[in-house]
């Protein structure tokens, strides 16, 4: 059975397309866009219009190249960019218009997938995975032990790429040395804090 699942993040729109067999996954291809969605969402918590078509447009292709492949079902979620925004519904039924049921999925979740994701490789270890993207971070700890899952912890930091560089002016050419300085004391009191607990 091939499967397509549709990651929108505060920076890229992501597409797998995995051939999955006993509930294994066999085979996959993934596609990478930056889209950029959350641009300007930390400072005005809302979606610009130009990111929403540019999101929707990347969309798009994605879900016409998964159904040219085959893919049985398609599904798609997003992230921290679409949970601060209080126009993701507009969005939304862009997406909706596409034929799919987008999932605004909060961060506990988004961590708990990523470390299902990671921990196959650290069966039987305890771990802690650290997810940074462009607008959270999820630091999750726990054991993968055959098919038993156990988390011990889960947390998601609003603390991401794009939100540090729009925050601090660090898409300028040269930023000024006040502004790396004061990414670097958030992102280390923001994780220091979130470590701690």
């Amino acid at each position: 059975m091939l499967l397509a699942a549709i990651d929108i993040g505060t920076v890229t729109a992501r597409l797998a397309l995995a051939q999955v067999e006993d509930g294994r996954v066999i085979r996959m291809a993934k596609y990478t866009e930056i889209v950029n969605l959350g641009e300007g969402v930390d400072t005005a918590k809302r979606l610009l219009p130009e990111a929403i078509h540019r999101c929707v447009g990347c969309v798009s292709s994605y879900v016409d190249h998964a159904r040219k492949e085959g893919a049985e079902a398609v599904v798609c979620t997003l992230t921290s960019a679409a949970r601060d925004a209080e126009n993701a519904p507009d969005l939304g039924m862009g997406l909706a218009s596409l034929g799919l049921e987008p999932m605004i999925i909060p961060g506990e979740i988004e961590g708990a997938l990523t470390f299902l994701g990671v921990s196959h490789d650290f069966e039987n270890h305890r771990i802690l995975v650290a997810d940074s993207g462009g607008g959270s971070t999820e630091l999750v700890v726990g054991t993968l032990a055959g098919q038993q899952l156990d988390i011990n912890f889960v947390e998601s930091v609003d603390l991401g790429c794009r939100r540090l560089t729009e925050r601090f002016n660090l898409s300028a050419d040269h930023p000024s040395a006040e502004d790396i300085e004061g990414a670097h004391k958030m992102a280390a009191q923001m994780m220091s804090e979130a470590i701690g607990r």
